[in-house]
């Protein structure tokens, strides 16, 4: 089987991204991005995918769901041991991207992935559904399973326990400290605007890249 789409393109609507328009700081940046995001009602514009490198260089992507941002950075929960979080261990160096088709935007952010505290881990782990707590627990995240039928045996055992569950210390949370954005605005005859803030021992550097 193959694809080939040489002809079908759509437009990009008539939107600009000018360099004076920006905030100098990009997290304020993000913020009137994301805000904006809610405004025009854009499906789960909380989910970005992070990508990871294994110690012998081979990168992997996913999607995670954005938990909270602020001046520290960019934070999302998961299992210790999963593929990502053993690839963490071996090098703190990851890109997450966001991606709102609905307005032909994506945001590009580069940085150092940390651990959140236990307290931090603890209280959002407290937040979540009852039957989210009990699969953070029993799912041994990114191992091989013989079946579906398991997990679900494994689920309903814990369920009809009636225990409180309490987070697992394989379980946590992350945080992208950035010091590398890339905003980006999708224009017409894919004249596309990137404007970009390197972090420097100044502040942040801003500048415009060519589509």
């Amino acid at each position: 089987m193959e694809y080939k789409n040489f002809s079908e393109r759509n437009e990009y609507a008539n939107r600009r991204l000018q360099e004076w328009e920006v905030n100098q700081n990009p997290i304020a940046e993000f913020d009137k991005w994301f805000k904006n995001t809610v405004k025009h009602n854009v499906f789960q514009p909380d989910a970005f995918a992070v990508s990871s490198v294994s110690s012998s260089g081979k990168p992997s992507s996913r999607i995670v769901l954005l938990k909270e941002y602020s001046q520290l950075g960019y934070c999302f929960f998961s299992n210790y041991n999963s593929r990502k979080g053993i690839e963490f261990e071996h090098n703190s160096q990851v890109a997450a991207l966001f991606y709102w088709a609905e307005l032909e935007q994506q945001i590009r952010i580069e940085g150092t992935v940390v651990k959140l505290t236990t307290e931090k881990s603890d209280e959002y782990f407290a937040s979540r559904s009852h039957e989210s707590q009990i699969a953070s627990i029993i799912s041994d995240q990114s191992q091989v399973i013989e079946n579906r039928e398991l997990l679900h045996s494994k689920f309903d055992e814990y369920m009809q326990r009636n225990a409180k569950p309490m987070r697992p210390a394989t379980w946590g949370g992350y945080c992208i400290v950035p010091d590398y954005f890339e905003f980006w605005q999708g224009a017409p005859h894919r004249l596309n605007d990137r404007i970009c803030y390197e972090k420097q021992a100044a502040g942040w550097k801003i500048y415009r890249l060519a589509p």
